[in-house]
């Protein structure tokens, strides 16, 4: 998937907003199966959120220096203003 970032009326949003929550849905989502009723021989968007979750932490996971410090996020303010 692409990110992309589009400019809207705010009448327009609220709708999409009103319609997200309504579906219990992303506003992405939603634009997604609108453009996809316009463009009906495209490529359907599936996706399993928890598969998506699963991806992204693994990405994270693969993200972390050996050496960082198991306490890094409880003790942010000593390693960043603190000499060490």
């Amino acid at each position: 998937m692409i990110r992309t970032q589009i400019y809207l009326p705010k009448s327009q949003l609220d709708k999409l907003r009103q319609k997200a929550r309504r579906e219990n849905a992303t506003v992405s989502h939603v634009i997604r199966i609108m453009i996809g009723m316009n463009f009906p021989n495209s490529k359907p968007f599936e996706t399993n959120r928890a598969e998506t979750l699963l991806e992204a932490a693994d990405r994270i996971g693969k993200l972390v220096d050996p050496d960082t410090p198991k306490d890094l996020a409880r003790r942010m303010d000593h390693y960043l203003y603190e000499r060490v």
